[in-house]
């Protein structure tokens, strides 16, 4: 997907979740760096969230 269409469909996403303003540009922004994989660390095993979580 082009960079700038994944753009605004994280400006969508984050107007979805009643984000205005500031706060707006930041969510999209995170939400972007997520999707891009930007800023995200290898976690050890042991600090994983939902680590214990079994589908029933």
């Amino acid at each position: 997907m082009d960079d700038e269409l994944l753009k605004l469909e994280c400006l969508k996403m984050a107007r979805e979740t009643v984000h205005y303003g500031a706060d707006l540009t930041t969510e999209a922004q995170r939400l972007f760096d997520f999707l891009k994989g930007r800023g995200q660390t290898a976690e050890p095993d042991n600090e994983r969230p939902f680590k214990d979580y079994k589908p029933e």
